[in-house]
């Protein structure tokens, strides 16, 4: 139903706005000739207060890190063409985490991505993400110039899935220390400008070129080190598999005796 007029305390739907105002936005009525001033007035403000703004997210950015230890923090600003949608985001995210890695919500308000939240999202190195709104001409040749990430969705949990793989891709990589195989010395062959090979025959598992070794005599360990050549017969093989017998030189050892033991081992990246 449309009406000319509303009193205090009447709710009402207002439609017309060219941008979309933000949830707790005052609206005055003004006289005309003053509506284009003051609108001035208000979008120069709002723009030197986001990129004064700055400074202030950098030095939330250390406090967040002190505060939780060294967190890799992952910078978003999130703007959407509705208030609410917005904030569903923005609370969305404060469960996407995990031991290593934060996300920290830089900025988020409705409207168009526009010239100042590319240059906010470049110098907070923030992910800059778009729910149901696009970046005006300048912007989008700003994000370009600046190599700034833009990313537009218009489904919630595609953020979600989005961030939390950027998030995988960010965490430290870690291995596991996984045994393959074990070898004994039978037999010794020293071949001048070549060095001591071992004749060496695999008791379980496998000895490859690329795994690591380690050679033990009597339990005790002599030396950690890497294969230089993997032969059986005349042939330089890959692997050699249990119950076969192999020749196989060390990198940078070849103090190696009859009945030393050879085991090898490779490390594995742990899935996270």
């Amino acid at each position: 139903k449309a009406i000319k007029k509303a009193l205090p305390s009447t709710p009402v739907a207002v439609i017309g706005f060219d941008v979309v105002p933000e949830a707790g936005s005052f609206v005055n009525v003004v006289d005309e000739k003053l509506i284009k001033e003051l609108v001035f007035e208000r979008t120069e403000r709002a723009k030197l207060d986001r990129q004064s703004s700055v400074k202030a997210i950098n030095i939330d950015d250390l406090f967040i890190k002190a505060k939780t230890g060294g967190l890799k923090v992952l910078n978003v600003i999130v703007k959407g063409g509705v208030a609410g949608m917005v904030e569903a985001i923005t609370q969305a995210l404060d469960k996407v985490k995990n031991e290593e890695v934060k996300v920290h919500c830089v900025h988020s308000a409705a409207g168009a991505i526009n010239e100042t939240d590319v240059l906010l999202a470049q110098t907070t190195d923030s992910i800059l993400i778009g729910f149901n709104v696009k970046p005006d001409a300048n912007a989008k040749k700003l994000a370009e110039k600046l190599d700034v990430d833009v990313r537009f969705y218009d489904i919630i949990y595609r953020v979600i899935e989005d961030l939390e793989e950027k998030i995988k891709s960010m965490l430290t990589i870690k291995y596991q220390e996984v045994v393959i195989g074990h070898a004994e010395v039978r037999a010794l062959y020293k071949i001048s400008k070549v060095g001591t090979i071992a004749g060496c025959s695999v008791r379980d598992g496998k000895i490859t070129k690329n795994s690591k070794v380690r050679i033990m005599r009597n339990n005790v360990l002599l030396i950690e080190t890497t294969i230089d050549t993997l032969k059986t017969e005349k042939d330089d093989v890959k692997e050699v598999k249990s119950g076969f017998d192999f020749g196989v030189k060390f990198n940078g050892f070849n103090d190696i005796k009859e009945n030393d033991i050879i085991e090898a081992y490779i490390n594995e990246e742990i899935k996270r």
